[in-house]
């Protein structure tokens, strides 16, 4: 299970593990499509190593990418 906390960072809970990684400080545009970024930033990472961590912080600065300009695809 993956917990998204906004600023408060990310938290996955696996049945042997906690992982947690803190929020980039970034400038927050608008919000939209943040967490399709966050989920795909996760899956591509995961995809090729299978690493939870590594993945937690792709999918951490996949979303942090997002937020930073309006409207959810950049142009």
């Amino acid at each position: 299970m993956i917990i998204t906390e906004g600023e408060g960072g990310a938290t996955m809970v696996s049945q042997s593990d906690v992982y947690h990684v803190e929020a980039n400080k970034v400038n927050c545009v608008d919000s939209t499509g943040a967490g399709d970024a966050f989920l795909a930033g996760f899956i591509f990472q995961y995809s090729s190593d299978h690493d939870r961590r590594k993945s937690l912080i792709a999918a951490n600065n996949s979303g942090g990418e997002n937020v930073q300009f309006f409207g959810a695809v950049r142009p």
